[in-house]
């Protein structure tokens, strides 16, 4: 299977008519022709936000390695025939002055086996800064339960947190975190302030391609783009494109565009971080994902009730 299967009308149509429910251990749904289950008597309810906490680590775990540019420090490691295996020399390797933004790659210094290993500071990699997170400004697309929790993880890292989602906290939800948030109306205006953007948002027709060439134009030069919600909220060929001209600056992405295939530019880019979708791949999730599907088929098999998190409110 080359892509996510899709359950459209095709598909239902070879379902037994004694189906009464549908429950997936995901929390996205997307593929799955919802309307079209609705009309055939079928409820269908998801696993909600059970692994937020543990996406939102991986989020955190991407937008440090794209300020600390760990996918560039590690392939240069592991892979080069001057450097490899000797800590010292990658460093001092990488500390030149220039980054080639058309292939993804840090221009080396040469010849270093000659020469001796003075000691680098590895505050600049190919030309590009090394910047503590401290006091970046993160945009946070989608403040949902994965959202919130990253809020509160990037806020111990010293983060300023700024939000966009379709309606404002509340008073009293911005006081639970303790911590200032900035709320931006648009996407397009938290990606004028942003130092990273990070997208945490399901996709809809209104998020398809929300980070496009456009988009990308309003952005702050040298931008940091994490995706771990759903691959089509990205153009990957503006964001190929934009790292070629350097209008962005590292791009940490756990989920495609047309998964499971990646971008064959964006895969030999050493100025990603890629991730094969595992943001909710823990072992408490996948308990957490059964025990909901089960709990939701009892509710309507064994106790005639609608489900507990039915989404087409059927019954």
């Amino acid at each position: 299977m080359n892509g996510i299967l899709k359950i459209d009308r095709d598909f239902i149509d070879h379902f037994p008519s004694t189906l009464k429910v549908i429950a997936t251990s995901s929390n996205g749904y997307d593929h799955y022709d919802i309307d079209y289950l609705t009309k055939k008597g079928i409820i269908f309810c998801n696993t909600p936000s059970l692994a937020a906490d543990q996406v939102a680590d991986l989020a955190l775990y991407s937008t440090i390695s794209a300020f600390r540019f760990t996918s560039i420090v590690e392939n240069n490691f592991r892979t080069s025939l001057n450097a490899a295996g000797n800590a010292f020399l990658s460093r001092k390797e990488l500390e030149s002055d220039s980054f080639d933004n058309e292939t993804g790659m840090p221009v080396l210094k040469p010849n270093l086996a000659s020469t001796p290993p003075f000691f680098s500071l590895g505050d600049y990699i190919g030309g590009k800064r090394v910047y503590s997170l401290e006091n970046r400004i993160a945009g946070i697309v989608g403040l949902g339960a994965i959202g919130k929790f990253l809020a509160y993880k990037l806020n111990l890292v010293g983060m300023k947190i700024h939000y966009t989602k379709t309606t404002e906290l509340t008073k009293e939800e911005h006081l639970n975190f303790h911590f200032p948030l900035t709320y931006h109306q648009s996407f397009e205006d938290i990606a004028k302030v942003s130092d990273i953007l990070i997208f945490c948002l399901p996709l809809t027709k209104e998020t398809k391609h929300l980070l496009r060439k456009e988009t990308i134009g309003l952005c702050k030069d040298g931008v940091k783009i994490v995706n771990i919600s759903r691959g089509q909220i990205i153009n990957e060929n503006d964001l190929v494109e934009a790292l070629e001209n350097g209008k962005i600056s590292y791009a940490a992405l756990d989920v495609f565009e047309n998964e499971p295939n990646i971008h064959p530019k964006l895969l030999k880019r050493w100025d990603c971080t890629i991730t094969p979708h595992i943001g909710s791949s823990t072992v408490e999730n996948l308990q957490l994902s059964a025990h909901c599907c089960q709990n939701n088929i009892c509710d309507i098999l064994l106790k005639n009730g609608p489900g507990i998190t039915n989404i087409n409110k059927l019954a």
